[in-house]
């Protein structure tokens, strides 16, 4: 049984073997694509081949064989010839770069046998860059690459020098500066009384060691020197912390110099110095007869005083004025004004009068039911007074036809003067009160122009002086002193509460407008408005007392200046005081006692 089975699987090998020589077989070519050969392969039909050794190539990467674009696995049955390609692919290699610094340089990828792209060169403050280094070798990005490459940045430091910038001797700043390049200059150091100009030396393209040191200037100021808020001389330049010398002192007439307000030493600064002064004061001494007065107040005043002088009564007899000679001739003198600068020597004449014929007051007693919106001309001389003694000063000062006065104002008459206004222009009564437009901006008539030159006011509009013109020349400056405190009084009031504008007192418009005032007063041409400006309306002034306004209220005022004023006769103009009966000599033109009579003389107006 043994033996069958064995004769039985002998048979079937050998069948096999049989069978199998007779199957047909295959040639597997390869081609490498390159100078290597690779020997073909016979398969049996549907047999595997079995793959051979890769091939190689320099500077690729082998990827398989491949049947026309198959790639073949030889996996599968071979049922026919085979001709496999080797496929190839190129390798490529990375170049890196280390700068040594903090500057970053891309890598590169590079096919074998191509050239790298040099990149720019890196750059580090101090040193020269001398190329790229593979290892020991300078690499010249001309060698074809056929490997990963680490180049290294090769580096030579380059020459420093340092620079000092230098403030008083002192270094505020030392730059190490890379050479051929520029330091950067400090800010230059603030010191106290100079003024930083510039580094003097060249901190551009250093190859050096270099020492920049910081030019100053001393500062320059300036001290002005001033008297009574003027320059006095140039301003003096000095420079920080000099000192500068003062000037002369100065001279101003009434005052004593007494020193100057700033220091003029260790100047540091613009100086405006000042000169302070001391007021002079200047003696009054009162004789009478040659007898020294030694009661008598005040007996000093100073340049800025406005000085009423005293009266020296003596029994029988009328304080007439002070002289400044004891003989009685010249102006007498009763006010000494702000801007006088002398000693006084002063003596009194005291006088009995003989008003031949005139009288020491205009006014008549006060009608208290009087309506003050009429005027006081029906009430009282004044206005008739005030009137005659204006035309004769215009007709002495040869004012009566100036060509300054519009020829519808013009009044060269007495009876034209003194006549009712026949130009109809509203308000003003007479035509001697009239503008040509009857308004303050025409200011073309007598009164405009000719009533005073200077209106001296204080602060309450109470007159201090009054110059120049009618007003301020005597006798009338006395006489109506007493009527200008009034009349500003009531002007004030028509500034305050009309259209008016409020102009300087001393302008032809404001002259105008005291002249409406006048006029509305004397005849009653305007309203008398209220409050003080009636009451200031309904009372008349004296030639010996005045009215002041208190408190919104007019009140009498004791007329300060107590010198035997102009007396007053109707239809006459006072023409002066005179030594004698025969009206000759007139006082002040030639000697006389400190007691005598004065004699009134009169000139009747035609």
């Amino acid at each position: 049984m043994k033996k069958q089975n064995f004769l039985f699987i002998l048979l079937v090998v050998l069948a096999f073997i049989l069978s199998a020589c007779s199957k047909p077989k295959y040639t597997i070519s390869f081609e490498t694509g390159t100078e290597e050969v690779i020997e073909a392969i016979r398969v049996t039909e549907n047999e595997k081949a079995i793959e051979p050794t890769k091939p190689t190539r320099v500077g690729y990467e082998f990827l398989g064989w491949y049947n026309n674009e198959e790639l073949y696995t030889f996996e599968e049955a071979v049922i026919s010839d085979i001709t496999l390609q080797a496929k190839w692919e190129i390798k490529k290699f990375t170049i890196s770069f280390d700068t040594k610094t903090d500057e970053v340089v891309m890598s590169q990828e590079v096919e074998y046998n191509n050239l790298a792209v040099k990149p720019t060169d890196p750059v580090r403050e101090g040193y020269e860059f001398l190329g790229w280094y593979n290892n020991d070798e300078l690499f010249t990005f001309e060698e074809n690459v056929t490997s990963d490459i680490d180049l290294v940045a090769k580096w030579s430091e380059l020459n420093k020098y340092t620079v000092k910038f230098i403030v008083n001797g002192e270094v505020i700043s030392s730059v190490e500066v890379i050479e051929g390049d520029s330091a950067i200059a400090p800010e230059p150091l603030v010191l106290e009384g100079k003024t930083f100009v510039s580094w003097e030396g060249d901190y551009t393209n250093v190859t050096e060691n270099r020492e920049i040191v910081a030019v100053y200037t001393d500062n320059l100021y300036f001290v002005q020197f001033m008297v009574n808020g003027k320059e006095y001389g140039e301003a003096i330049g000095v420079y920080h912390g000099k000192s500068c010398i003062t000037p002369e002192e100065p001279v101003i007439e009434g005052y004593k110099f007494s020193y100057w307000d700033q220091k003029t030493c260790n100047i540091t600064s613009d100086v405006v110095v000042n000169a302070v002064f001391e007021l002079v004061e200047y003696e009054i001494k009162y004789y009478s007869d040659g007898v020294l007065l030694s009661d008598m107040e005040p007996s000093k005043y100073t340049i800025e005083d406005n000085v009423v002088l005293p009266n020296y009564e003596i029994a029988d007899y009328s304080f007439y004025a002070w002289f400044n000679n004891n003989d009685y001739d010249g102006d007498a003198i009763n006010f000494i004004k702000a801007g006088s600068t002398n000693n006084l020597e002063l003596h009194a004449l005291n006088v009995k009068l003989d008003l031949n014929g005139g009288s020491e007051s205009w006014s008549t007693e006060f009608d208290v039911n009087h309506d003050a919106g009429k005027g006081i001309n029906d009430i009282s001389l004044l206005p008739e007074f005030f009137e005659m003694d204006f035309y004769k000063y215009l007709s002495d000062n040869n004012l009566l036809n100036s060509e300054l006065v519009h020829s519808t104002c013009i009044a060269s008459s007495w009876e034209v003067f003194s006549g009712i206004n026949p130009n109809n222009n509203g308000d003003p009564y007479r035509i001697w009160n009239d503008t040509s437009t009857h308004t303050s901006k025409g200011a073309d008539g007598y009164v405009s122009l000719f009533l005073y030159d200077e209106l001296v006011l204080n602060d309450d509009f109470t007159v201090l002086d009054v110059k120049g013109g009618f007003l301020g020349t005597e006798p009338y400056k006395t006489k109506y002193r007493a009527l200008l405190d009034l009349i500003v009084i009531m002007y004030q009031y028509k500034v305050e509460t009309s259209n008016y504008t409020l102009l300087s007192a001393n302008t032809n418009a404001c002259r105008a407008l005291m002249g409406f005032v006048i006029d509305g007063y004397f005849y009653g041409t305007q309203g008398i408005g209220k409050s003080y400006f009636s009451q200031a309306r309904s009372v008349i002034p004296g030639i010996d007392f005045s009215y002041k306004l208190v408190d919104g209220t007019i009140v009498l005022n004791e007329y300060e200046n107590k010198k035997v004023c102009a007396p007053v006769r109707e239809n006459y103009v006072f023409a002066g005081w005179y030594l004698d009966s025969d009206l000759t000599i007139l006082l002040g033109t030639n000697v006389c006692n400190n007691k005598c009579t004065l004699y009134a003389k009169w000139e009747e107006i035609k």
